[in-house]
């Protein structure tokens, strides 16, 4: 067992979707944000990044990214300020537009080795792509990754990935599936959601 907290990032723009919230829409009878909490259910604290919500359950705490759309790295710099209180030797972080985040995150957990010198350990699907949005992290070395690339640029960047080549990365290689999101119409069809229901009607 090791001892983890979780950030569950929800404040992506949507813009391919309508600016749609994601979240909230349904695969297999469950919210995608539903699927997000489940995959970290066994934390020790929680940690929901995004727009202000009256869904989350008890014990799960929510804050509002303090630079709203700047990116992925900074919403986890926010979601480690927020858990500071509480803070962890590894910290997850899962995006809520993943419809297995559930079970693929399970697969990574069970990868973490503490006792070795890996630093995050994160998805990577079938075609070698990493998944920064579905890996563990040790807490002070992501948040050193992150603070050295805002320093060194005045901005931590636009995605998480992008501080990868800074930590030292054990990929825990997934199926295809396991790594999905949904960012795209066609996304929405591939996973059983009729477009016509949920996007914006065209005027």
């Amino acid at each position: 067992m090791i001892d983890w907290n979780a950030i569950v990032l929800t404040g992506g723009r949507a813009s391919r979707l309508g600016g749609i919230d994601k979240c909230a829409l349904e695969v297999r009878g469950r919210r995608l944000l539903d699927i997000a909490l489940a995959a970290t259910e066994h934390a020790a604290a929680r940690v929901v990044v995004g727009p202000q919500r009256e869904d989350l359950p008890a014990g799960v705490r929510a804050v509002q990214d303090t630079e709203p759309y700047a990116g992925t790295p900074s919403a986890v710099e926010t979601g480690l300020a927020a858990l500071a209180p509480w803070a962890a030797p590894m910290t997850a972080v899962v995006a809520a537009d993943q419809p297995r985040a559930d079970d693929a995150l399970a697969v990574v957990l069970a990868s973490v080795a503490p006792s070795t010198d890996a630093e995050a350990w994160v998805a990577v699907d079938p075609g070698g792509e990493p998944h920064a949005l579905l890996a563990v992290y040790r807490t002070e070395a992501l948040a050193r990754a992150i603070a050295e690339a805002r320093r060194e640029a005045g901005t931590p960047g636009r995605k998480l990935r992008g501080i990868l080549p800074r930590l030292a990365v054990q990929p825990v290689r997934l199926f295809g599936y396991l790594c999905a999101d949904i960012d795209t119409p066609v996304d929405l069809v591939e996973h059983g959601i009729d477009p016509a229901r949920v996007l914006p009607a065209r005027v």
